[in-house]
């Protein structure tokens, strides 16, 4: 019984930790997109939400990384880029609900339709946490906050990869 009471704790324990992401600094993003051969500069000209930024402005790629002064105005600049690459990629909201609890949180939670059948919208949500990921006809976008931290991308097909493995060595 005392066996079966631990594995049950254990399981409880990774299922709640499981929830959370634990947001990446700049310098780490700087770090990890540097090697994959991006290189970034730091600019928080006109973002007046934000305490540091890094970003890159390429005719194939944009990528952009924000560590927010408040995590609120950051999930609302969130919420707006989440608009802007559903425009970009045709995608059209079905519905889109957003949602705020009582910690001043806000959870987004779209469903979509596109006219083009290979331009599949994923999105995803946790406690503090949130992403929506297209694959476009010919773009890749991505866009996710955790806590205060911002980070997307908008590449040509051909950099799809190079920025999968920037997302994935940043766990957003």
């Amino acid at each position: 019984m005392k066996k079966r009471l631990l594995l049950v704790g254990l399981m409880s324990v990774l299922l709640l930790t499981g929830c959370t992401h634990k947001p990446k600094t700049a310098e780490e993003f700087k770090k990890i997109a540097n090697e994959n051969g991006i290189e970034v500069y730091q600019n928080t000209v006109g973002l007046a939400y934000a305490k540091e930024a890094y970003q890159t402005n390429h005719e194939d790629y944009n990528v952009f990384f924000v560590v927010g002064k408040k995590a609120k105005d950051l999930q609302g600049v969130y919420l707006d880029e989440v608009v802007n690459i559903q425009g970009l990629a045709g995608v059209k909201p079905d519905t889109e609900k957003t949602t705020t609890n009582k910690n001043g949180e806000i959870s987004l939670d779209i469903t979509t339709k596109s006219n083009e059948p290979e331009i599949k919208p994923i999105s995803k949500t946790g406690k503090n946490w949130s992403h929506v990921e297209i694959q476009g006809k010919d773009e890749y976008f991505y866009v996710s906050y955790i806590d205060d931290t911002m980070l997307y991308v908008r590449c040509k097909n051909e950099y799809k990869d190079t920025f999968k493995k920037i997302i994935d060595a940043m766990k957003y």
